[in-house]
């Protein structure tokens, strides 16, 4: 009874391993998120550098390990601002800009991380050009003093007094780009991935719709 079980739980590991490697292959090429994070304007250095802290630099094999969670990296998934160099912003408005993300699409099961991949591009982008990191610096030092310790409503009320604002709408396309354009979070979402590649929508689940009434058309 025991080899059963045993038995059993190793097929159901290779089961997830499988599905994991499968879905790990169908994003590891669509598209490329440090261009869609920092721009066309980026540098190569600033390329190199998000490449880097995103980990997208290391060996194929210790990507999907970190990305089946087997594995993680050096920097922990909720350690905070600290797990990160900065190049223009401070901690403190490094963990505001967190903090201002995670209100603007708040998912609970996310770790730090995948938001913190947003300051990071946005650090970049301060260091990268005066007038942004004027901006950024600037609109932050305006935010309330307890603005982290807020409510979550409270911190919405907040921002969306200030959301016709330069500095809002940077934040907000950078965190919608840089958050739903990882495949990693694509994929916790249930996103399948390019369909270009597959013949397009049409072939590829367009009407696989189950939930809608099927309706019979009526006979002439």
């Amino acid at each position: 009874m025991l080899a059963f079980i045993i038995r059993r739980l190793l097929q159901a590991v290779l089961v997830m391993l499988a599905v994991a490697l499968v879905a790990f292959l169908l994003f590891q090429y669509v598209g490329d998120p440090v261009s869609q994070m920092l721009g066309q304007d980026a540098t190569p250095e600033d390329r190199a550098r998000l490449r880097t802290d995103l980990g997208l630099d290391q060996p194929f094999y210790v990507q999907f390990a970190t990305f089946v969670g087997i594995v993680s990296r050096a920097r922990p998934a909720d350690a905070g601002t600290d797990a990160v160099e900065l190049r223009s912003i401070d901690r403190s408005q490094a963990q505001l800009l967190l903090c201002m993300t995670r209100t603007l699409f708040p998912h609970d099961f996310l770790p730090d991380a995948q938001y913190l991949k947003v300051v990071i591009a946005l650090d970049l982008k301060a260091g990268a050009a005066q007038d942004i990191g004027t901006m950024i610096k600037s609109s932050l030092a305006a935010f309330p003093v307890d603005f982290a310790a807020m409510t979550e409503a409270k911190r919405a009320d907040y921002l969306r007094s200030i959301e016709r604002s330069p500095f809002f709408q940077l934040v907000y396309k950078e965190t919608l780009v840089g958050l739903y354009g990882d495949p990693y979070v694509a994929t916790l979402l249930g996103y399948e991935g390019s369909s270009v590649e597959h013949g397009g929508y049409l072939q590829r689940g367009f009407d696989d719709i189950s939930w809608l009434p099927q309706i019979t058309p009526a006979q002439p």
